[in-house]
């Protein structure tokens, strides 16, 4: 099963309109065209009940692979990118932006430049090993897990161990 957005949906994304949350508005970013057991995987399981939620409230409409009104797919160069870096914005704003000011500016502007996959990666390497960094190899992990599914297929998934070291 495949999730769109609908035209609620979009009136969500644009400017000014902010009657969702952020993961809520994260969700609805890479919904365009995704399967839901991608979506469902997010934020810690979590991720099912709020594709449920957007689902039930309108926001969100899924059909099969054979469905005659499925859009073309998103690439990892459009909305997928937009949404994978309003992903990474939330988790750099909830784990960071409160108590470590530097390191949330430093990745706030990696994310502010990332316009390509393997400058979005690198922003999500960098992301990683602050959380590693600061909350352990356990929570980077797990981070690491649900960016793989976001994120292009020569992604995090096979990344380099090394890398949260």
């Amino acid at each position: 099963m495949y999730l769109y957005r609908t035209p609620k949906a979009l009136l969500e994304l644009a400017p000014g309109q902010r009657q969702l949350g952020l993961r809520e508005r994260s969700v609805l970013l890479l919904a365009e065209n995704t399967p839901a057991s991608t979506l469902h995987a997010m934020y810690h399981g979590q991720g099912q009940a709020l594709v449920q939620q957007l689902l039930n409230d309108g926001y969100l409409q899924h059909h099969t692979a054979h469905s005659q009104c499925e859009p073309c797919p998103a690439g990892p160069d459009n909305v997928s990118l937009a949404g994978v870096r309003m992903h990474l914005f939330d988790l750099c704003e909830r784990l960071f932006a409160n108590r470590l000011h530097d390191t949330c500016a430093h990745l706030r502007h990696l994310l502010r430049e990332a316009r390509d996959a393997d400058s979005m990666l690198h922003a999500s390497e960098q992301l990683l090993q602050a959380v590693h960094r600061h909350a352990g190899l356990e929570r980077a992990e797990v981070l690491r897990r649900q960016l793989a599914l976001m994120l292009p297929e020569r992604s995090l998934e096979n990344g380099d161990e090394s890398a949260l070291s």
